[in-house]
């Protein structure tokens, strides 16, 4: 009976234990959740928390070398990020090296360079580089590798976050900032805008422009210092790869330039526009075949029960031999800059219907092939009937005028006058 009455004992000793360690547990478990709270960090820091692109980096000076350099920073340049922007900064990398008798180094912050699509892209542009171009990665880590730079190398920078980075390391004497758009739109009102235009209005800071329609915006929009400290050219389409591709009469070709997670593209404005245009049987669809060109592209029905047929994340020369067989094309940019899908389009014999925009009311300078209409379904679907009708003119032969197209043909032709500039600058440092 002892026996029975001990081993009893024992088993509620046992199990008060148990209660009172799963206590303690979850009393220490609690505190430990409270004290993992991240610790204070400065203002930067939850800056760059917020910012991660516009991380600095560290920098370290080697001797100078025989062959002077230029260094160029941006995101990444591998196959989806040569469109437009990019492969333009590349290339005038590469004037400016060529210009001072140097080398281009192309640095990248979010991946590392793959060459093979940048060579992709230099041989669809016959363009051969007289150095051979270097490739540095320099992560967004704030641990990473330190970057070298020779006393007087020139950094080019492709964006407001990639200047503010090289800005913190590196002497404003010594920064180009290609400025491709009004980067402020990018972003609602907040921090993001905010701390764009702080960029954009540092003082002594110089800028290449790319064209006169965006520069002559700058100037409207009071950003006096940019406008005084900046030149500009106008972006090129070789003939080589923009042309009108003969052959047979076939389908007509619409293309909608189709960027969904690109809000200043209009995805959802231009899909009401082919919508009603469609509905108003302004566009026939056993006339019309509609393209869509871009990247996460939902599936699309139209009222009439037709959809298009999508291409995504098309590698460039793609993009451009499939741009020689539309003969409209409707892409939208709520934005200043004249913008390359439009251009693409007038400059290789098609018709574009795009969107106006502030001073952007009027590209007869660049192309009387490039119609403007207010970003409304209403102005859109009257741009793209008036687009129509003039095909079909230009099929009977009873076209109103002739075409126009006033941009260069040659990226050498537009960028030399800037190289040198450049190089003039560099000199007087």
């Amino acid at each position: 009976m002892h026996d029975v009455l001990y081993r009893i004992k024992q088993y509620i000793r046992q199990k008060n234990r148990s209660r009172l360690a799963r206590r303690r547990l979850r009393t220490a478990t609690n505190e430990a959740e409270h004290s993992s709270s991240p610790a204070p960090a400065t203002p930067g820091t939850v800056f760059l928390r917020h910012f991660p692109s516009c991380t600095p980096f560290r920098v370290y000076h080697i001797p100078q070398a025989k062959v002077p350099r230029v260094s160029l920073l941006t995101d990444s340049i591998n196959s989806g990020s040569l469109y437009g922007g990019v492969g333009t900064a590349v290339l005038l990398g590469l004037e400016v090296a060529k210009t001072i008798g140097g080398k281009l180094r192309i640095v990248t912050r979010t991946e590392a360079a793959a060459p093979q699509h940048l060579a992709r892209f230099l041989r669809l542009q016959r363009y051969v580089p007289t150095e051979e171009i270097e490739f540095t990665y320099l992560s967004l880590n704030r641990k990473s590798r330190a970057l070298d730079l020779l006393k007087d190398e020139l950094l080019v920078t492709t964006s407001w976050w990639s200047t503010l980075a090289a800005l913190k390391s590196v002497p404003k004497e010594n920064l180009i900032y290609l400025l491709q758009d009004d980067e402020r739109i990018f972003y609602p009102l907040g921090d993001e805008r905010i701390s764009c235009e702080e960029v954009l209005r540092t003082p002594g800071l110089r800028f290449v422009i790319n064209s006169s329609l965006l520069k002559e915006h700058f100037r409207n929009e009071g950003l006096i210092s940019l406008w005084e400290n900046s030149t500009h050219f106008e972006p090129a389409f070789p003939d080589h790869i923009y042309y009108k591709k003969t052959g047979k009469v076939r389908t007509r070709r619409l293309l909608f330039y189709a960027h969904p997670q690109n809000p200043r593209n209009l995805f959802h404005l231009g899909l009401r526009v082919l919508e009603e245009g469609i509905r108003r049987q302004i566009l026939n669809t056993e006339v019309w075949k509609i393209i869509f060109v871009g990247k996460d592209l939902p599936a699309v029905e139209f009222c009439d029960g037709t959809s298009p047929k999508r291409f995504e994340n098309m590698p460039w020369d793609e993009y451009a031999a499939l741009v020689r067989e539309v003969d409209i094309g409707l892409a939208l940019m709520h934005a200043p800059h004249p913008s390359y899908p439009p251009l693409d389009v007038a400059a290789s014999g098609g018709i574009a219907v795009s969107t106006s925009y502030g001073i952007k009311q009027d590209l007869a300078r660049y192309s009387s092939d490039v119609l403007l209409a207010p970003p409304t379904v209403d102005g859109l679907v009257g741009a793209l009937q008036k687009a129509i009708e003039e095909i079909e003119k230009r099929a009977c032969g009873t076209a109103d005028a002739p075409s126009s197209f006033h941009l260069p043909r040659s990226w050498n032709a537009t960028l030399e006058p800037v190289a040198r500039w450049i190089a003039e600058g560099r000199e007087t440092r």
